[in-house]
């Protein structure tokens, strides 16, 4: 798994949309990059809209630029917008511990806050009523969370993949964690710091 975000940092990345900054309810800076369907594509009905797991962020979807999820997409005529929760590169200051907008978030604000923001974003950009939400690994679970216990209805068709349905801990060593889950409240800076510039 580390051998995958390493090679998302060394990897050279111009693939690039038009990035936008929607603001979250709580007042946090976001960021999402838009890839409209290929000219001369049969344009699809809904947008897609697609959310990073724990360790990435939006430039992990891009990695071999023309044969990357998004072009695959395009190319079948989705148009595309990749999403960055709170704390990546380019979502606004943060600090470790003072200012408005420190690390001392969870995942339950990114389905209360971010992701609601990125659809509303997406939806208003697009005239859409719906679009289509795919999740990976962490960002499965922010989709689980928001249309499971937060009445998320503008999503017209989920796919997850890498994200667990359930949390209970499969050994000891995975237990411990657990019980250190207050120091877990930095996890967030690490894609930000290691993995965020592979040609961000």
């Amino acid at each position: 798994m580390l051998s995958l975000f390493m090679a998302g940092y060394c990897a050279s990345i111009p693939f690039k949309g038009t990035v936008h900054h929607p603001q979250t309810e709580d007042g946090w800076p976001l960021t999402i990059e838009e890839f409209p369907a290929r000219p001369g594509s049969a344009t699809k009905r809904y947008p897609v809209l697609i959310i990073h797991g724990t360790l990435a962020n939006r430039h992990y979807f891009k990695i071999k630029e023309e044969k990357s999820l998004i072009a695959a997409l395009q190319n079948e005529g989705y148009h595309v917008w990749l999403a960055d929760l709170r704390g990546r590169e380019d979502a606004g200051s943060r600090s470790w511990f003072f200012g408005k907008h420190t690390y001392s978030y969870n995942v339950d604000d990114y389905a209360k806050y971010d992701l609601p923001a990125h659809i509303s974003f997406v939806l208003r950009e697009t005239g859409k009523d719906k679009l289509n939400l795919v999740g990976h690994s962490m960002g499965g679970l922010v989709a689980y969370i928001s249309l499971g216990s937060m009445n998320e209805s503008r999503v017209a068709n989920l796919i997850t993949f890498a994200s667990p349905g359930i949390m209970t801990p499969v050994n000891r060593s995975i237990t411990h964690v657990q019980k250190m889950k207050g120091g877990l409240a930095i996890m967030p800076l690490l894609p930000t710091e290691m993995f965020a510039h592979a040609g961000g």
